[in-house]
């Protein structure tokens, strides 16, 4: 069943959510139109997953660790869950307990998380192992929190993974980061959502 018009318990902490993504002692925050984006995710009035493209320093991986930090969440790039996945079909994953764990595990954590973070999309060149690994993970965040971290356009990204991988980004939300964050001159761009229809303000 989509879950994606039944937000996680985290709508409960909105207020704190947008809060930290606001500017804070002298810290750049996030956009207004990015806060905007988020909060409309999580009430449920746009889809998953959110996918946040845009050149480096504009603030993405920001933005995703904030909702991690408040909500609880898993965080991967894609390089990293990708040798997560080899490394435990392999039998050489341990776990920070001891035991040894297996790919059904470490896709039950990924599946199970409140929300679930995969930067850095893009950045290697997609073997088919990779890109079975991706597209699993964004599979089986169907209707799930799930933030995608690029530093290439949709465009982009199908020429590295393929067109299965962009349809279900492009079926969600996609926001694209332009500027500095870090020089407080970020601008975001919103594509394919229903902010629209919200009424909701930043």
């Amino acid at each position: 069943m989509n879950t994606s018009k039944r937000p996680t318990n985290s709508t409960k902490l909105m207020p704190e959510i947008t809060r930290h993504l606001e500017c804070q002692a002298g810290v750049p925050g996030v956009a207004p139109e990015l806060r905007l984006v988020i909060r409309s995710c999580f009430l449920g009035w746009s889809p998953w997953p959110l996918t946040l493209s845009g050149e480096s320093g504009s603030g993405k991986t920001c933005a995703a660790l904030v909702i991690i930090d408040l909500i609880g969440g898993l965080y991967h790039t894609a390089a990293s869950l990708v040798d997560d996945v080899r490394e435990a079909r392999f039998g050489r994953l341990q776990h920070p307990s001891g035991h040894t764990k297996s790919d059904r595990e470490v896709w039950r954590e990924w599946t199970k998380a409140r929300v679930a973070v995969l930067d850095e999309m893009g950045t290697r060149e997609s073997t088919d192992f990779h890109l079975e690994v991706v597209k699993r993970a964004i599979d089986l965040r169907y209707g799930r929190p799930l933030v995608c971290v690029s530093n290439l356009g949709l465009q982009d990204l199908q020429a590295v993974y393929d067109d299965r991988v962009v349809s279900r980004l492009g079926g969600g939300t996609v926001a694209f980061m332009e500027g500095d964050r870090r020089a407080d001159q970020g601008h975001v761009v919103v594509v394919g959502t229903v902010l629209e229809k919200t009424g909701v303000e930043p």
